[in-house]
């Protein structure tokens, strides 16, 4: 006996701390009042009974330790009963989820219960519909707010959404959205030591599960004030920059060629008209008949090559077999030339050309361009990085209110954007692309880091385990990732709704361009702007040169 009640001290004094701490430990408290034999008894029954190494916690509180520290700080919790009749103790559960504070179990009496009862039933596989609070905000594609009329929430969607309903169906728990305060997100560290955001709420009990495409860190000793899941997806930390003026498209007629090739192509074609000369001159010798006359001058020569170039007929067929040795392959050369530029341009002329923009981390240190976010969580991230780039990028890293102003500054090409990628891809998408498929903002395609995706919880709770376990089978089964595309697509369906409501009501709504409805593409003036330009040029030539000839006379 002596030996039971030492052990239960040691108990109790050894996990005093954690039943401080912990808001969810299960405690099963016993004040004793006479005799010390049936506590003893009492001791062997749980022991027997419930299997006591897989409580979380037991503690006996006994008359010889109430002057100890650790019993003060146990008489301060409010679960403590005390019963009547000498030897006879009421055992009290906590309902945890169930209810309300604690529940009377059963009761002792000398040597044996009064009513058989579970002391320590599974409290969380079956939440019996109570109502857990969830913290989140809008995110989209993960978290959708579909608003009616007024503008007000009717609905809210998304992977995120579905993870925490398939959890309720499971679980028996009724999901109660709610979000942090205003302007605060994810959460961020404050100067006192504490935090804002998700991180807040959940440390301080007012909501039990947080989500929000929220990724694994223990980042400033994050976990000291929240736990994770089990990882549900993985996302990549990218930026996104303001996407560059397209090439103009009078350019298009030098597009089809690079550099290189229109230099090659240029000393082909001087090549030729040597070649063309040289062979015509030359006839002359060997019994060239007059007919080549008007092709002695180099001039004429050049201008038959290139008339060949271009596909033009060429009146003036070779006579000599010298000549159309020659003249045979250069018509292939010429064929395979001409029909490659003309396929080529065709695709230059109906799709516009961006030009190379930032690609890489070292790329985007060397723009000296300000690294905007709504949070400081990427600064950590950098800090620690072993990349020198990425740490260069946090000296410049600004934490900007709203996304909307991030938007506006990205835009006007005072800064990039750092959040995940799903993330940035659907805004861009959604948001800021014109009817005619142009994107306003891209992606760069150098990202920092990657990392996992996880429910958040209240610290040390009991609710972790089971609802990890339930997630890895959503996991395995493909079931996030089907929720992640249905998401996008009822928001496009939400949005095509919108569009033609608008429309419906007399609203201004942009066409769309025929190249999103139709494939053929009816060249405009925009598209063949080029030839015009030349067309012009050659007026311009001939008339500096008509000024020339008549200067000379």
């Amino acid at each position: 006996m002596a030996k039971d009640l030492w052990m239960a001290s040691w108990v109790m004094t050894s996990l005093v701390g954690i039943l401080a701490s912990a808001t969810s430990s299960e405690a099963v408290l016993v004040k004793q009042q006479e005799s010390e034999a049936s506590l003893s008894l009492l001791l062997v029954a749980l022991a027997e009974e419930e299997a006591l190494r897989e409580c979380l916690l037991v503690v006996v509180a006994d008359e010889s330790f109430r002057e100890s520290r650790a019993l003060t700080e146990v008489l301060k919790r409010p679960n403590l009963r005390q019963t009547e009749p000498p030897g006879q103790y009421r055992v009290y559960m906590n309902q945890l989820y169930w209810g309300p504070g604690m529940a009377l179990a059963t009761t002792w009496r000398r040597s044996g219960f009064t009513r058989r009862a579970a002391l320590f039933p599974d409290k969380t596989s079956d939440l019996r519909g109570a109502e857990l609070k969830v913290v989140q905000f809008e995110l989209p594609p993960h978290i959708i707010y579909e608003r009616g009329a007024g503008g007000l929430l009717a609905r809210r969607f998304g992977r995120d959404v579905e993870v925490v309903r398939a959890l309720a169906k499971v679980f028996g728990f009724r999901p109660a959205f709610v979000e942090p305060p205003p302007g605060q997100l994810w959460g961020d560290r404050l100067p006192n030591g504490s935090w804002d955001g998700i991180v807040d709420v959940l440390y301080t009990g007012k909501a039990d599960i947080g989500v929000g495409n929220m990724y694994v860190s223990d980042l400033h000793d994050r976990m000291d004030f929240q736990h994770y899941s089990a990882p549900y997806a993985v996302e990549r930390s990218c930026f996104t920059a303001k996407m560059e003026p397209p090439v103009p498209r009078w350019r298009s007629l030098v597009l089809p060629y690079q550099t290189e090739t229109w230099l090659a192509f240029l000393a082909a074609l001087a090549v030729c008209a040597c070649v063309i000369y040289l062979l015509f001159f030359l006839t002359r010798f060997s019994g060239g008949s007059d007919e080549h006359r008007s092709l002695l001058t180099a001039a004429s020569s050049f201008l038959y090559a290139a008339g060949m170039h271009f596909r033009q007929p060429q009146h003036r067929v070779p006579a000599k077999d010298s000549t159309r040795s020659f003249f045979i392959l250069l018509w292939f050369y010429a064929i395979v030339l001409t029909t490659s530029y003309s396929s080529n341009l065709t695709a230059f002329l109906t799709k516009s050309r961006q030009p190379k923009g930032m690609e890489t981390i070292r790329e985007l240190r060397e723009a000296n361009l300000p690294i905007l976010c709504v949070n400081s969580f990427f600064k950590g991230s950098m800090v620690l990085s072993e990349n020198k780039d990425i740490q260069a990028l946090a000296d410049r890293y600004r934490v900007v209110p709203g996304f909307e102003r991030v938007y506006k500054l990205v835009l006007a090409g005072e800064g990039v954007n750092i959040e995940s990628r799903s993330y940035l891809e659907y805004v861009v998408s959604t948001q800021f692309t014109t009817p005619q498929g142009s994107p306003r903002m891209r992606i760069m395609k150098e990202c920092i880091s990657v990392s996992h995706i996880a429910m958040g919880f209240q610290i040390y709770s009991p609710l972790k385990a089971k609802f990890s376990k339930v997630i890895m089978w959503m996991v395995e089964g493909g079931l996030v990732t089907n929720w992640f595309f249905e998401a996008i697509e009822r928001a496009k369906k939400i949005q095509e709704a919108e569009k033609s409501k608008m429309k419906g009501n007399g609203n201004p709504v942009e066409e769309e361009s025929e190249a999103r409805s139709d494939d053929a593409i009816a060249l405009s003036i925009d598209h063949m702007q080029s030839i015009f330009y030349l067309l012009i040029l050659g007026y311009l030539a001939s008339v500096f040169v008509f000024l020339i000839e008549v200067i000379r006379r």
